[in-house]
């Protein structure tokens, strides 16, 4: 999935028209459809990505969703991720050894469940 689609189907999940989003977002209307249609990357400024939350009305699931798919299309880092790495160091590690083990996504849910269950 990538950020414009994640919009739409969000915003169609509200019944929500492209203006009535613009709108409450505080995003042009011809910005918000070429985000929805892939034409310009997602916004890099948490202060959009704020707006655009708060907009939707976003449970935290698809809040994190949305932020993390904006910060992968824009070669960053999450916002709350950076800090993280400030407080464990050992992350870049974690992350290449799940890149040199090829871990599939389904691999990596299952850790991820396993990990929340287990600590």
């Amino acid at each position: 999935m990538i950020f414009g689609d994640y919009i739409k189907i969000l915003r169609g999940n509200r019944e929500l028209s492209l203006r009535k989003l613009a709108k409450k977002s505080g995003i042009d209307v011809a910005n918000l459809s070429r985000l929805e249609r892939n034409v310009t990357p997602p916004p890099q400024k948490q202060k959009l990505l704020e707006n655009l939350i708060k907009a939707l009305g976003l449970n935290e699931q698809e809040k994190q969703t949305l932020l993390d798919l904006s910060a992968v299309e824009n070669g960053v880092y999450p916002f709350d991720v950076k800090e993280d790495l400030k407080e464990y160091p050992n992350i870049p590690v974690l992350l290449r050894t799940i890149n040199n083990k090829k871990l599939s996504e389904e691999e990596i849910r299952k850790l991820t469940e396993k990990i929340n269950k287990e600590y």
